[in-house]
């Protein structure tokens, strides 16, 4: 898949994140929602999202519409009060983290 190099989409852009979110049987399921901001916490970058993401959405991609890959799900806050505040790296920030670069 293409990867995006723009940076963060903008507040409101369309995700698709696509996972299996309860393991085997539910394989390749994938839910929408928008990007809901760029946020940095303890010094990591991060894409906020209110899509739908389970522990098995954990590590697959975050998708824009034109289909490039813009982040990976990493963690959401799961407690009482708190609804569709879910976590993806970008890929620019996964790239500095992991000493990547592609032409």
């Amino acid at each position: 898949v293409a990867l995006a190099n723009e940076g963060v989409p903008g507040v409101g852009t369309n995700l698709f994140a696509v996972g299996a979110p309860t393991g085997e049987d539910l394989a390749f399921s994938v839910t929408k929602g928008v990007v809901s901001g760029a946020r940095e916490w303890q010094g990591k970058r991060y894409i906020q999202t209110d899509a739908a993401l389970n522990p098995g959405n954990s590590g697959g991609p975050l998708f824009a519409s034109d289909g490039k890959v813009v982040g990976i799900v990493s963690w959401k806050i799961a407690a009482p009060g708190f609804e569709g505040l879910a976590f993806g790296v970008p890929i620019q920030a996964l790239a500095e983290r992991l000493r990547l670069s592609w032409e």
